[in-house]
């Protein structure tokens, strides 16, 4: 266990954790201390898992910048959601340079769908 600063231990503080508020007198946590704790965590977590999808992609591909990407995996390690997220993109990453088509087919697959597009907006025009 680390060592509790001294500016963080006095009267109304836990030696054991700098953040445990405890009675003067009784030296027992102070009531809903915990919840808040438990409630801000939630909160903090919940905040974070907004922010960590849409910088998911860069993360995967080390494009994030590094306190970002400590953020990132930080949030990872307790949300099981953002962390199936991160392997299925670094799977998907790794599958697609195996799909690329030549050229020419993707060229006449692309002919194909806009020939396709043009005939279903004459039905409709």
């Amino acid at each position: 266990m680390k060592e509790t600063p001294r500016s963080m231990v006095g009267p109304g503080r836990s030696q054991s954790h700098p953040l445990v508020v405890t009675g003067r007198e009784t030296n027992r946590p102070v009531p809903g201390l915990r919840d808040m704790a438990t409630t801000w965590r939630r909160l903090n977590a919940s905040r974070d898992h907004r922010w960590t999808r849409p910088r998911s992609s860069a993360y995967v591909e080390g494009e994030l910048a590094p306190r970002d990407e400590r953020r990132l995996a930080g949030h990872a390690e307790l949300c099981p959601d953002c962390a199936y997220l991160i392997a299925t993109l670094e799977v998907l990453l790794g599958i697609l340079p195996a799909l690329r088509l030549p050229p020419d087919i993707a060229f006449a697959i692309a002919e194909r769908t806009a020939e396709r597009v043009r005939a279903r907006i004459e039905e409709c025009g």
